[in-house]
């Protein structure tokens, strides 16, 4: 399409985009424009889940036999007009292998069932990657099977079990010409959270009532991978536990359960009656009690209104994070813009608040179809709000030269 916009077509006639016994296919239905065709796998799982053993994969290929896409030869389709003699010459059918191993607790060797299991999957100029999570599971046995894999760079990555109170760390390693058996996860004793939830101030007794409907998250932000987040209902009494954390700076935060609107925030978060401005430094398998996560019933009010300077933002739709500066640095919330660009934040607690918008690129969609915008600056203000006041606030986002498009590629 024009202005860097693509758009990927799907037929839906029964039998469409499917090869017959003598390789031939046919697409019917397919709108006027510029088209690239192409057939088989670049990289990662063949298949996902189960696939019958006699499929043939064979290796990600361009018409008429390119092996990337800006080397392909354009397809013109015009209305009423059929486009014969697309042809695509592939090669040779992929060899496509097992990856199996099981989860072991280090400390025990006592085998981890029933663990989901995140597979990432690296191109081979490690500019692209696949993530596929809850496809794969550990059985009864602690043992895992991924089938219909490809040569290339792989990481396994278990989730956290609450259920044993252990975590693992991603394994990585690369499948070549035979299949990789015999792989050990090595899971590890987790963390647990222990505490109670107050809430501060003179409160409605309606309000009080929805710590039974509060869940407590714990997120540890990791190094080696990825973020991994547990939660926990509260009891009656406040109280709660969180298992199955993983070790780390862990940070703390409330949310809703049921999609039911938040009435509380988390204003403060204490250890023995100390202020933990910047999250709780978790070891591993370290019982962390003596928390107090303090809730408050907020009464400010932030108006605002986003500007855009720079030419038109079509196709993407903004919105406002924000965060009270003394807390979690990770943890923001999101306000929706009308379509004036205008938002309302309402229940705020007293303080200073952090506001973004961004990030530098997205991916936008319209009727032409979809590209990447990367014009968009990265927006940061903040200000202040007072107990029971209205705050208004203008954020201006100027946007960066738009870069023309790319030259397309003739038939």
């Amino acid at each position: 399409g024009e202005d860097n916009y693509s758009r990927r077509f799907l037929s839906s006639e029964p039998g469409d985009h499917t090869t017959n016994d003598k390789g031939v296919f046919r697409i019917s239905g397919v709108p006027p424009g510029r088209y690239i065709l192409k057939v088989g796998v670049a990289y990662g799982l063949a298949a996902y889940g189960r696939s019958e053993k006699k499929n043939v994969y064979y290796p990600e290929t361009f018409h008429p036999s390119a092996d990337e896409a800006s080397k392909a030869t354009v397809v013109e389709v015009s209305t009423g007009r059929e486009i014969t003699d697309v042809d695509i010459t592939v090669g040779q059918p992929l060899k496509v292998y097992e990856i199996t191993g099981q989860l072991i607790v280090v400390e025990t060797g006592a085998p981890v069932p029933n663990v989901s299991l995140e597979v990432i999957t690296t191109s081979a100029n490690r500019k692209e990657s696949l993530h596929l999570g809850g496809a794969f599971r550990s059985n009864a046995n602690g043992e895992f099977r991924i089938t219909h894999a490809l040569p290339g760079r792989y990481v396994v990555a278990p989730e956290n079990d609450r259920v044993s109170n252990t975590y693992g760390d991603p394994i990585s390693f690369d499948v070549k010409d035979e299949d990789v058996t015999g792989l050990k996860i090595p899971m590890r004793t987790a963390s647990t959270l222990t505490g109670i939830v107050t809430i501060e101030g003179n409160v409605d007794p309606s309000i009080a009532n929805v710590l039974s409907k509060l869940m407590i998250s714990a997120h540890t932000l990791s190094d080696n991978l990825k973020s991994s987040t547990v939660s926990s209902p509260i009891n009656a009494d406040g109280g709660f536990r969180i298992s199955g954390v993983r070790p780390g700076k862990v940070s703390l935060y409330s949310f809703m359960r049921r999609g039911e609107p938040a009435v509380l925030r988390l204003v403060r978060i204490e250890r023995n009656g100390v202020e933990l401005r910047d999250g709780v430094d978790v070891r591993s398998g370290e019982e962390i009690n003596g928390l107090r996560l303090v809730l408050a019933a907020g009464s400010g009010v932030l108006r605002g209104e986003v500007m855009i300077e720079g030419g038109p933002l079509e196709g993407v739709i903004l919105y406002v994070m924000y965060r009270p500066t003394n807390g979690d640095p990770h943890r923001f919330d999101r306000a929706e813009l009308d379509a004036r660009r205008h938002f309302v934040i309402k229940d705020l607690t007293p303080g200073d608040y952090e506001l973004v918008i961004g990030p530098m690129s997205v991916e936008i969609s319209g009727e032409k179809g979809s590209r990447t915008m990367d014009r968009m600056p990265t927006v940061r203000h903040t200000v202040a709000v007072g107990a029971g006041a209205d705050a208004e606030v203008t954020l201006v986002m100027t946007l960066k030269p738009e870069r023309p498009p790319r030259p397309q590629n003739g038939p």
